[in-house]
């Protein structure tokens, strides 16, 4: 059993990573990271590290996550450890200062060493979109790099609207009242205006089904409160681009638009050991 107490200290563990900076352009004609408003918020999951003669993933069920706050605030994760720390951009380029992690002796120690020296030695980033949206922290001059894929937890989902399907369009009239939120433990939580839900996320690849609980109060004129409880019982794929995420449903149903919103955790406690 690993030693779970919690240790902070002053800069990165394994790897005396206090700051670097990054500059890249975005490949098949998208914006260069200069045209967006800077990284999505999403959480950014480690797929492989490229050594530029092996290709090297995490281990089944280890979590290697980044994610890029826009108030300077930066979070990882590293197995079983987490870190913090701020960055600073300016144009294409970032900086990334005062920085803390937790200090527990991970199963996988040499893959740790591997991806904080990685996160040492990366000089540029590029955002591509083939599919759902990839992270590349490229590594010094060659074909080395990290590539992150865009994640559906460590964000509220709310919803923005429901196009191409039967009705044409359907939006909202506030989407703060339609949200999903994914958990780390496949379970996820809905709210559809004035009623709430529970239920579970199977994810292979880019397919996803959704096994949903929902209340059935009568919410009023105007509720999409239907559309949104059906959108959800029958979503089959998804993808990731620019911070927004896309369900698509099948048999001509269309496609729910979704925008990313950070959790509100002013109420959380900070920790004073």
């Amino acid at each position: 059993m690993h030693d779970r107490r919690t240790i902070l200290r002053a800069g990165f563990a394994a790897a005396a990573v206090m700051a670097w900076d990054a500059t890249g352009t975005i490949a098949d004609g998208t914006a260069t990271p200069s045209e967006r408003s800077g990284i999505p918020s999403v959480a950014w999951n480690l797929v492989s590290i490229d050594t530029g003669d092996d290709s090297i993933a995490p281990e089944q069920g280890a979590i290697y996550r980044l994610q890029f706050l826009p108030n300077g605030q930066l979070n990882i994760t590293a197995d079983c450890n987490t870190a913090g720390g701020k960055y600073d951009l300016d144009g294409d380029q970032v900086t990334f200062h005062d920085t803390v992690t937790t200090l527990v002796a991970c199963a996988n120690e040499g893959f740790d060493g591997l991806f904080w020296q990685s996160l040492a030695d990366v000089s540029s980033w590029s955002i591509s979109s083939d599919g759902s949206d990839q992270l590349v922290l490229a590594i010094g001059g060659n074909e080395q790099a990290m590539v992150f894929a865009a994640g559906l937890t460590d964000v509220i989902w709310q919803w923005q609207q429901l196009a191409g399907g039967p009705d044409q369009a359907i939006s909202p009239v506030d989407p703060s009242r339609y949200t999903i939120e994914f958990k780390n433990d496949d379970s996820i939580v809905m709210h559809a205006d004035c009623n709430s839900g529970k239920g579970t996320a199977q994810v292979d690849g880019n397919q996803i089904t959704m096994q949903v609980g929902m209340t059935r109060r009568a919410c009023g004129e105007g509720s999409s409160f239907a559309a949104f409880s059906e959108l959800l019982d029958t979503a089959s794929s998804y993808i990731i681009r620019n911070g927004m995420l896309y369900l698509n449903l099948p048999a001509d149903g269309g496609t729910a638009t979704f925008k990313a919103v950070l959790p509100d955790t002013s109420h959380d406690a900070t920790p004073t050991s």
